[in-house]
C-alpha cells in the first residue's frame, strides 16, 4: 500500500478526472502509473464512487490497467483457497480423533 499523503494525491487525480469526464478504466489506469497497487485503487474508488468493496474488487481485477496481473492474481487466489481447504480438513481430521480438539 501506498503512504498517506501519495494516497490522498491520487483520490485528487482520480476525482479530476472523472469530472473531467474520465471512465473507471481510465482512472485505475492513471492510478496504476501513479504506483498504486490493486488494493489502492479499490480504497480510491470506494472513495471516489462509493461503490461496494466486492464490486470495486472486481472492477479492478478484469480492468485493463491491471490485465497483466490477472493471471498470476488468480493462481495466487487459487492456491490459497487449496491451502485454507486442506487445513480445514486437517483441523476437522484433529478434532475428531479420540482425545484430541476441544477440551
Amino acid at each position: 500500500m501506498i503512504e498517506q499523503s501519495r494516497y490522498d494525491k491520487c483520490v485528487e487525480d482520480g476525482r479530476r478526472a472523472l469530472l473531467a469526464g474520465a471512465t473507471v478504466d481510465e482512472v485505475l489506469t492513471i492510478l496504476r502509473a501513479a504506483g498504486c497497487y490493486e488494493i489502492d485503487c479499490i480504497k480510491v474508488l470506494r472513495e471516489l464512487t462509493r461503490r461496494s468493496l466486492g464490486d470495486l474488487k472486481q472492477v479492478v481485477h478484469y480492468s485493463p490497467a491491471f490485465a497483466d496481473r490477472r493471471e498470476s492474481n488468480e493462481a495466487l487466489h487459487a492456491a490459497a483457497w487449496e491451502a485454507a481447504e486442506r487445513l480445514a480438513a486437517e483441523s476437522a481430521a484433529f478434532e475428531s480423533e479420540p482425545g484430541q480438539g476441544k477440551k
